[in-house]
């Protein structure tokens, strides 16, 4: 009796595991993906100028849980995270930084274009120029589901920095090119610390939702494929500005075909493929 007893014993501890591997399996399919992502210095939030991480996220077996996504600041020479000063932009072991959480409403969840962003004096560095880096991970109630690599930036602290600051942009329909009727994306900018660099000014072009208009013949195209206008010039003052810096698309470049939609833009500054500024976002309505 007791042999047979030892063997029921083992049965039902088999049958107890068995009953545990579909738990592991489903936190295993629990997973962010981190793509396409980038660094954008003197971006604008709330009059505050910081430093903008943005990623796109696909997201899968998280539907109707809360998503974390932080990102953490490095000193690229040393290797070492910023350590933080003040309790605003902190991580639990006390190193720079920032995140943010969010309800994943779909269980194949994919967010184009998941910014976050940290105020410069939130780095707590010293003055003078550095090499930084960051990395962004994704968490379900504390568990990592994802991380994206490392993305290297250099950042300068009490001196004037490489920088484009665009101001108030406005869209002009209407304008006439040669034989192409389209709009025109106008901007002052002013331009710091580029003397003799060339400065790349583009706009990036996106439905109301978030999603990037596409480009379908390769003529006004970004790197990814979407919709872009983009201008090189040689900057030839140590501080430039530029009363209303203009780049013009043809409407139909929009690939928008026929009907009414919404439709925003946002435009940035580049060296040498370096963001170091970005505009506000500028709305308005498509129709054909």
């Amino acid at each position: 009796m007791a042999q047979k007893s030892l063997k029921t014993g083992l049965v039902v501890a088999a049958l107890a595991a068995l009953m545990w591997i579909p738990d592991t399996a489903q936190a295993a399919s629990q997973n962010a993906t981190f793509t396409k992502g980038k660094v954008i210095q003197n971006a604008m939030v709330n009059g505050t100028t910081g430093i903008e991480v943005a990623h796109r996220i696909r997201v899968r077996g998280m539907v109707g849980k809360q998503m974390e996504v932080a990102c953490y600041f490095y000193d690229a020479v040393s290797k070492k995270p910023l350590k933080d000063q003040n309790g605003q932009y902190r991580s639990n072991t006390g190193t720079v930084s920032v995140g943010q959480k969010v309800k994943v409403l779909y269980p194949r969840a994919d967010f184009k274009e998941f910014k976050l962003f940290l105020p410069n004096s939130e780095l707590h560095v010293r003055n003078g120029t550095f090499k930084l880096k960051v990395n962004c991970e994704a968490f379900d109630n504390g568990r990592s589901i994802g991380r994206s690599y490392f993305q290297k930036f250099t950042y300068s602290n009490g001196m004037v920095a490489r920088s484009a600051k665009f101001g108030q942009g406005r869209i002009v329909h209407n304008v006439r090119q040669g034989r192409f009727t389209g709009l025109e994306v106008t901007h002052p900018l002013d331009v710091y610390s580029m003397h003799r660099r060339k400065l790349e000014v583009a706009c990036f072009f996106y439905l109301a939702n978030g999603t990037p208009l596409r480009d379908m013949n390769r003529k006004y195209r970004s790197s990814d494929g979407s919709v872009s206008v983009g201008q090189k010039v040689l900057v030839k003052y140590p501080t430039a500005s530029f009363k209303a810096f203009k780049l013009f698309i043809p409407y139909d470049e929009l690939h928008l075909g026929r009907g009414t939609a919404q439709v925003k833009v946002r435009c940035e500054g580049f060296d040498k493929s370096t963001s170091i500024g970005s505009s506000a976002w500028l709305s308005f309505e498509y129709r054909q």
